[in-house]
């Protein structure tokens, strides 16, 4: 029995922690001391729960900005086959004056060289289209719109669940103090009675031994 290494997840930390207060609470001697722990445990539970919404969210919002990107590609694809269309060649003025770089390989760019990307297709267009081409222009600059909206929200959602994850680390750093307060407090309780301080603290795992060449044990 020892106490969780700093290294260990938070999971662990709560799991170790739920034994060691649930076993101080439940001896005469030592229930008093259980805020030295609970304290620090429910406070670090809160912080894991916030994370993890703060995860979902940022996965929410990750699939709705992949989805409007989507929508995008799709009314650039639209919009490059008009301009096919009235052109009749991808290396014409006309085309390459709206899409320096085919939209099938605008979408294989880097996330940040897809987004100048996006825009210079929008300035080009700001110029002006064939009246043909028009309706689809209209819908890569909707459809632009509402990636943009979806994109902003996303870096909004992972900067909430960065913090998340910083509030998280501090309270897992304030359990490992508290912790570690516990067992002084216990060792002062029960003096000479190392054994019986470690008592409070759950055991590590044991691992599985091999049997003959690496075989499990019958």
């Amino acid at each position: 029995m020892a106490l969780t290494k700093t290294s260990e997840s938070s999971g662990k930390c709560i799991r170790d922690g739920r034994y060691t207060r649930s076993k101080v609470k439940a001896n005469k001697k030592t229930k008093a001391l259980e805020p030295v722990i609970g304290i620090a445990q429910v406070k670090l539970k809160q912080t894991i729960d916030a994370r993890i919404a703060a995860d979902d969210a940022a996965i929410d919002a990750r699939a709705e900005q992949d989805a409007r990107e989507e929508d995008l590609q799709d009314e650039q694809g639209v919009l490059s086959a008009k301009l096919f269309g009235e052109s009749g060649s991808y290396d014409s003025e006309l085309y390459r004056g709206v899409f320096e770089l085919a939209p099938s390989k605008i979408a294989v760019l880097g996330e940040e060289d897809r987004r100048k990307a996006y825009v210079a297709v929008n300035t080009a267009i700001a110029k002006g289209v064939p009246k043909a081409c028009e309706p689809a222009a209209k819908g890569v600059l909707a459809a632009h719109g509402d990636y943009t909206k979806a994109y902003g929200a996303r870096e909004a959602a992972d900067g909430v669940l960065r913090d998340a994850e910083k509030i998280e680390a501090k309270a897992r750093d304030e359990w490992h103090t508290a912790i570690r307060q516990l067992k002084a407090q216990l060792t002062n309780l029960f003096p000479r009675q190392p054994k019986k301080v470690l008592r409070f603290f759950p055991a590590p795992a044991k691992g599985k031994k091999k049997g003959p060449e690496g075989e499990p044990p019958k």
